[in-house]
């Protein structure tokens, strides 16, 4: 286990989201793990305080879709996966992959990780064809 615990002031701030049934959650900017669960926003703070990170998230960028099996196998239960890649947009762009072998469909990625509790899906064309997928691997 990585311990990465800092000094509050060296500490980026953690992230706050608001759940449907209006309580936070506090995300950790280290390890991305949620530290705490509380109706009231201010009580998140001392969870904050003496929270140590576990770093179980695992990013990457462009791999083959092929060792994906592998990958979400290596990812410990409850931890991150980042995965940005290629879609079939890209090939309108100059630069970058234009193999199809490569290129993702629409809404593709967000498909390849069944059970996941996704927190960021985006597909995006603006310099290139990407998509990007973060999500929590089931406990």
């Amino acid at each position: 286990m990585t311990r990465c615990r800092r000094s509050l002031a060296l500490r980026p701030p953690f992230s706050h989201f608001i759940n449907n049934d209006g309580s936070y959650d506090s995300i950790c900017p280290g390890c991305f793990l949620a530290v705490a669960t509380r109706i009231d926003q201010r009580d998140l703070a001392k969870f904050e305080a003496w929270h140590e990170c576990e770093h179980e998230k695992m990013e990457t960028l462009y791999d083959s879709v092929e060792i994906l099996p592998e990958l979400i196998h290596a990812l410990r239960p409850g931890g991150l996966m980042i995965y940005k890649t290629y879609t079939e947009a890209q090939s309108n762009f100059a630069g970058g992959p234009t193999n199809p072998a490569y290129l993702l469909k629409e809404n593709e990625l967000l498909h390849l990780f069944p059970g996941f509790h996704v927190l960021h899906y985006a597909e995006l064309i603006r310099d290139c064809g990407m998509a990007e997928f973060a999500g929590r691997k089931p406990r």
